[in-house]
């Protein structure tokens, strides 16, 4: 038991060790408190065995700058340790300061990925056809530049650096389509799941997970995301917990799509929404409280389900949960916690 209190009371010290940046007023005279250097490593040792060990995922979405970070909330090293996966918004902007912070999280067991989105790359096609007065390109050009795009926006991963990807395709449904524009569809989502496809032959060690909506996606490329860690389907928009189950029921309804490794996403309420669009769910408590997303999503990822495997949560914009007046990264520590309860020292 004793250990066990030991290691139960270190995430709370080092709250305050990892405030060492902070500027404290000279008057008065506050002495930073130390980690027993072998404390410490047992701490790191029993978290990295916690990440390796069966447990609820959690991932976050963090907008990093290309400049030096500014402050405490522009820092990797203050997210929650028990974080599992850092996914970065603009991986090919990487101060040298953000950069040597990726050893720091990979000493913790934390993973640095980045998302390759579809529709950026199907967007920046489209501009450069509206762009082009010629009006020379074809469907089979298109093809060409979203496999191109794909593999270039793949490569940043040896280039920078990280321990892998997520790739990100939205969709449409496939009712929705004319028989013209079907073929086109078909079309471009080939050659962007054929070059993330290749990507991922050739780096069975690095991380990569699908983010999107399974349900319109042809079999060919469903099936293939059983070769993803993770399947991650966006919920942003969910109302409650049982709209929650509904969406991800319907992503999987296909029957192609691996069950064991579901995750759902939830958005950070934000300090300057006024309106409180962001982060919430539709509904109230018993108490009649807004109940944030985070919160609603951790206990519906902590429920058990005979259906599927709720394997954790993805939250964007973890940045903005940093401003808690009550402890920094409130919500997302909260999560952890709801979704991974520690068992009672008895």
């Amino acid at each position: 038991m004793k250990n066990m209190l030991k290691y139960a009371l270190l995430p709370a010290l080092l709250l305050f060790v990892s405030c060492d940046d902070w500027t404290e007023p000279e008057s008065l005279e506050i002495k930073t408190p130390t980690i027993d250097a072998g404390l410490r490593t047992d701490y790191v040792e029993n978290l990295k065995a916690y990440k390796n060990s069966p447990h609820k995922v959690l991932f976050v979405t963090f907008d990093n700058v290309d400049a030096a970070p500014s402050g405490q909330a522009d820092r990797l090293s203050v997210l929650p340790d028990s974080t599992d996966f850092v996914s970065l918004d603009h991986p090919e902007a990487i101060h040298p300061v953000t950069a040597q912070e990726f050893g720091e999280l990979r000493a913790k067991g934390t993973r640095v990925i980045y998302d390759v989105d579809f529709s950026t790359i199907e967007t920046q096609w489209q501009q450069l056809v509206k762009d082009d007065a010629s009006g020379a390109k074809s469907e089979a050009d298109a093809l060409d530049y979203i496999a191109r795009r794909t593999e270039e926006r793949l490569a940043l991963c040896d280039a920078k650096g990280f321990d892998g990807v997520t790739f990100s395709y939205a969709g449409r449904s496939f009712v929705s389509l004319t028989d013209a524009e079907r073929p086109i569809y078909t079309g471009r989502q080939d050659a962007f799941f054929g070059a993330v496809a290749a990507w991922r032959e050739a780096h069975r060690t690095k991380h990569c997970s699908f983010v999107g909506n399974p349900q319109y996606l042809t079999a060919e490329n469903a099936q293939r995301l059983s070769d993803c860690d993770f399947i991650v389907v966006p919920t942003d928009a969910a109302t409650n917990e049982s709209d929650l189950s509904v969406r991800v029921l319907a992503a999987v309804d296909g029957g192609h799509v691996p069950t064991d490794r579901i995750v759902v996403t939830a958005q950070t309420t934000r300090y300057d929404d006024k309106d409180g669009i962001y982060g919430y769910f539709g509904t109230l408590d018993d108490a009649g409280n807004r109940i944030h997303a985070i919160a609603g999503c951790a206990r519906w990822v902590g429920k058990a389900s005979a259906s599927l495997t709720r394997a954790g949560l993805f939250v964007r914009n973890a940045k903005y949960d940093y401003y808690d007046n009550r402890l920094v990264h409130y919500d997302i520590r909260r999560a952890i916690a709801v979704m991974n309860p520690t068992p009672q020292i008895r």
